[in-house]
């Protein structure tokens, strides 16, 4: 599978790369997930800096949520029953290896929601910043009021807004 990898704490362009990995495995109480989106959020690029609350193993792969279809499941009840389901996940823990700028990734089942039918597989990414997607855009979540949104609202514009759509 294809993978953004992190090799450095320092926020420099090299530190970061596309590569191919082995997909994951789903241990005990976790599920394998098919990424279908992931936001950059401004954890994400805290993350990247070594300026998070906690740092991963290197190298690793960064994204903290994102959507996708549960593929496979390890032992464990929770994770059967979301099998097939599409969800809204989260890797977003200290111990957890692996993030969600990938094509799978292995998570607890227990930081996944699953998704209504009708949620398009582009606006269900958790309501981040900005798309880790080919069609990108940004769907205004998480602004704070009074600030000037005029560049959100113009990749909204370009890219197709997917506001509301999660849910």
């Amino acid at each position: 599978m294809r993978a953004v990898q992190l090799r450095a704490y320092d926020g420099a362009p090299a530190s970061i790369a596309v590569v191919e990995m082995p997909v994951p495995r789903p241990g005990p109480g976790q599920v394998l997930v098919r990424v279908h989106a992931s936001p950059v959020n401004p954890s994400d690029y805290f993350f990247l800096r070594g300026l998070y609350s906690f740092k991963k193993p290197l190298p690793t792969v960064p994204g903290f949520e994102g959507s996708g279809t549960v593929v496979e499941a390890g032992p464990g009840l929770l994770p059967r029953l979301l099998k097939g389901k599409r969800v809204a996940c989260s890797t977003a823990a200290p111990g957890m290896a692996g993030g969600m700028w990938a094509e799978y990734v292995a998570t607890s089942a227990q930081l996944c929601v699953p998704l209504r039918k009708s949620a398009d597989r582009v606006g269900a990414d958790g309501g981040g910043a900005a798309r880790a997607t080919p069609r990108g855009g940004a769907n205004g979540r998480g602004r704070r009021a009074g600030t000037d949104d005029r560049a959100a609202r113009a990749q909204a514009f370009d890219c197709g807004d997917q506001r509301g759509a999660a849910f």
